[in-house]
């Protein structure tokens, strides 16, 4: 990852509704994905809204689809997560961040970002 992006990413959160779930070819052989992603690429052409991650369950901030958010992150040692990551800690000078998805209906939904990270998902603890 780029130095300054450790500190931010930006985040879209794209609901899918109905056959737009399938799995579709993108029309940009450039971008090698085997789905669909002219929505999110649209959207990150958008001026993000700027939000702080949060350290702790109780802080963080809450996101909804079809939005682009730009996430400040911290110190990934200053965290508390909601469940335990799904991946080995990193190495020191890690950052982390929590954010609470307002989904407004069942459905299928993805979450896109523009730079190599992980994300957990977590449902109720799990």
């Amino acid at each position: 990852m780029r130095s300054i992006s450790l500190k931010a990413i930006s985040l879209l959160l794209a609901g899918l509704l109905g056959s737009a779930g399938i799995p579709a070819f993108a029309d940009d052989a450039c971008l090698d994905f085997k789905w669909d992603a002219s929505k999110e690429r649209a959207l990150f052409a958008e001026t993000p809204a700027s939000l702080t991650a949060g350290k702790s369950p109780s802080s963080a901030p809450p996101l909804v689809p079809g939005r682009l958010y730009a996430l400040r992150l911290a110190a990934q040692d200053q965290v508390t997560f909601a469940a335990a990551p799904g991946k080995k800690v990193p190495v020191a000078g890690a950052y982390a961040g929590l954010a609470v998805l307002k989904i407004p209906a069942d459905g299928s939904y993805r979450i896109a970002i523009d730079l190599p990270f992980w994300i957990d998902v977590v449902s109720n603890g799990c």
